[in-house]
């Protein structure tokens, strides 16, 4: 249990980051994908299934998108996630706080 927790609270982390580099970078419409059901549902049913521990992320993120801008998140299947996938790895091997690849994958 709390694995699966961590990896949710993982999710809605990276989901937010992504939102948020996006409106301090300028973009004002954009597409987040996930493969997370959990997190797809909580977005868009605005609450939490995954427990208090998560409310204040959902929060922000909900926050983020009522701004004025137009923000699409999409659950997608998980294989077309697999670079994402293969680069969270990457980076959780390199035990950095922070991995940044300034070109494409």
């Amino acid at each position: 249990m709390l694995l699966t927790a961590s990896v949710l609270r993982c999710e809605f982390f990276a989901l937010w980051r992504r939102i948020l580099l996006a409106w301090d970078y300028g973009h004002r419409d954009i597409v987040c994908e996930t493969d997370n059901v959990d997190v797809f549902l909580a977005v868009q049913s605005h609450s939490s299934v995954s427990g208090a521990a998560d409310s204040n992320l959902i929060i922000k993120i909900h926050d983020l998108i009522w701004r004025n801008w137009n923000v699409e998140v999409k659950l997608i299947q998980r294989e077309a996630n697999g670079v994402a996938d293969a680069m969270a790895k990457v980076a959780a091997r390199s035990q950095l706080s922070q991995v940044e690849w300034t070109e494409p994958w």
